[in-house]
């Protein structure tokens, strides 16, 4: 389940309404992701200039109806002055990867990207469960 932060001081989640839905008015400041099963199970991103949230499934077919089983949910964000994108997926499991990429392989529809707000033009963090403290900065992922 995803939690937004916004720049008026309010936040959103995904009780409220679909990804898609979020006005694009209001800039992010900060995107989390919780396990559907333990929700304080929190892996965070902020302070990028693009936000994305994406659900992978699987469906089912064949003997009856079909269905589908989201298999993980997926967040990331964009530095576009470093050019640099970082995705964190979390598995059903709760096993959590993370992973870095020139936004020129960015995979995902450009309609599910929002607008992020920096803070003063510092790096973009990831922020784990187990830490608690900033993991990896946009300029890390630059400079790998």
């Amino acid at each position: 389940m995803w939690f937004a932060n916004l720049e008026n001081g309010t936040s959103t989640s995904e009780e409220k309404g679909y990804w898609t839905d979020l006005s694009r008015e209001v800039r992010l400041t900060g995107l989390q992701l919780a396990h559907p099963k333990s929700p304080r199970f929190l892996v965070s991103l902020s302070n990028y200039d693009k936000y994305y949230f994406a659900r992978e499934a699987v469906s089912v077919i064949g003997g009856g109806p079909s269905e589908s089983m989201v298999q993980a949910e997926i967040i990331g964000g964009h530095d576009i002055a470093l050019n640099v994108g970082i995705e964190v997926r979390m598995e059903l499991t709760g096993a959590v990867r993370v992973k870095t990429y020139p936004l020129a392989r960015y995979k995902y529809s450009p309609t599910i990207l929002f607008e992020g707000k920096r803070n003063n033009g510092k790096p973009g963090y990831f922020v784990s469960p187990d830490a608690g403290q900033p993991v990896v900065s946009s300029e890390e992922i630059a400079a790998s």
